[in-house]
C-alpha cells in the first residue's frame, strides 16, 4: 500500500500510518487525511473482503485506482531458512506464497497479521521468526532477505483504490464503481446486466458477496467503463438503481495503467 501512495502522489506525499484497512476508511471518513489508499483485489487471491465490506458505509468516493505488480521477499534476522519456526504476514500475502511456502518450508506454522509491516516488525524481534514482506521493508526493518519473488505467480499483481471526499471529473478514460443487491426473482440479474449491455458500456469486473444482514443474500460489486456524468452511463445507472433493491454509486474515476 505504501508503493501504491508513491505511484498515485509522488515522493512529496505525507503518507499517514495507520494499523488497519477499516482504520483507512476511519481516518477519510472523519477528515483527518485528504485521501487513503487500499487494496481492493489481487490477480492471485481475488477481492479483499475487509475492504469490500467497509466501502457499503463509507462516506468517502472512489477517486482513482492504482495497478502494481507485487513481489514477495521472506525476511528474517537470520540468513537461515532451517532457523525459521514461524512465518508472519496479511493474510493475502500468505495466500499468495501458499505454493512457495509448502514446498520449501513444510512444517513452519504459518500466522495472519493485520499486516506485512507489522510482520517485519515483529520478525525484528523474534530471531527464528521470519515475515513475509516488501524489499523496502527489509531495509526499514534491517531485516535479510533469505529469498526473494517467492510469489507463486510470476504476474502476481495488486489493485488498489484511492478514496476521498472530492469526485474526479472526466478523464476520457474512465471507471465507474457501484454496488447493489437484487430481489431473488427471476431475470433480476439479467436486468441488471441488461441495462448496460443495451447501452454499449462494458462490465470490466462483478464480484459477488454475501450480504451482513440477511443469508443467503448477496451485494453485488460492479465496475463498468465510463463516467457517470456521460449521458449514458447516468442512464444505466439509473434504470439499474430502478431494479435494484440496494444501490451504492461509489465514483467515478480515471483508469490506471499497469507499469
Amino acid at each position: 500500500t505504501h508503493s501504491a501512495v508513491l505511484k498515485q502522489f509522488g515522493s512529496f506525499a505525507q503518507p499517514v500510518p495507520v494499523s488497519t484497512i477499516e482504520d483507512v476508511f476511519k481516518v477519510v471518513d472523519t477528515q483527518q487525511v485528504d485521501y487513503g489508499v487500499v487494496p481492493l483485489e489481487n490477480s492471485t487471491e481475488g477481492a479483499v473482503t475487509t475492504t469490500q465490506d467497509c466501502l457499503i458505509s463509507t462516506q468517502a468516493t472512489v477517486t482513482g485506482e492504482v495497478e502494481l505488480p507485487i513481489h514477495h521477499c521472506l525476511l528474517g534476522q537470520s540468513n537461515n531458512l532451517q532457523s525459521i519456526t514461524k512465518v508472519l504476514a496479511h493474510p493475502q500475502a500468505l495466500g499468495q506464497c501458499r505454493t512457495w511456502l509448502r514446498n520449501n518450508l513444510p512444517g513452519v506454522r504459518l500466522e495472519a497479521v493485520d499486516s506485512n509491516a507489522l510482520a517485519a516488525k515483529m520478525a525484528q524481534e523474534q530471531a527464528d521468526v521470519a515475515a513475509i514482506a516488501s524489499e523496502q521493508a527489509a531495509s526499514l526493518y534491517q531485516l535479510h532477505i533469505l529469498k526473494s519473488h517467492i510469489e507463486d505467480a510470476q504476474n502476481n499483481t495488486t489493485k488498489f483504490w484511492v478514496i476521498g471526499r472530492h469526485a474526479p471529473t472526466p478523464s476520457g478514460e474512465d471507471k465507474t464503481a457501484l454496488i447493489l443487491s437484487l430481489a431473488n426473482e427471476a431475470g433480476a440479474l439479467l436486468r441488471i446486466l441488461d441495462s448496460f449491455a443495451k447501452r454499449n458500456i462494458s462490465m470490466t469486473r462483478i464480484v459477488s458477496r454475501p450480504a451482513s444482514d440477511q443469508k443467503w443474500d448477496y451485494m453485488f460489486y460492479i465496475d463498468i467503463t465510463g463516467h457517470q456524468q456521460e449521458s449514458a452511463v447516468a442512464e444505466a445507472l439509473a434504470e439499474v438503481q430502478s431494479n435494484a433493491r440496494f444501490f451504492k454509486l461509489l465514483g467515478s474515476y480515471p483508469v490506471s495503467p499497469l507499469n
